[in-house]
């Protein structure tokens, strides 16, 4: 599944071991990893093919923090 990357935003990104996308992040450039301001998808795969994408705490705002994207509830 290819990633829209919107130019207006700073994008971050972590991967799994196979290289596929497990978290993409967004935020108005300059604001810090270890600051609220971000807006984090999760996706899951099967057979390498991403079938999930789900938001951080349920919602598409700008209030997370990178740094934290593991510890939110995806939906």
């Amino acid at each position: 599944m290819p990633v829209d990357v919107d130019p207006q935003y700073t994008h971050a990104f972590e991967y799994n071991a196979d290289r596929t996308i497990k978290y993409h992040g967004e935020a108005t450039p300059g604001t810090a990893q270890d600051g609220s301001g971000w807006r984090i998808r999760k996706y899951t795969y099967s057979n390498s093919q991403a079938t999930k994408v789900e938001l951080a705490s349920g919602n598409s705002m700008f209030d997370k923090v990178w740094d934290d994207r593991a510890t939110y509830s995806y939906s």
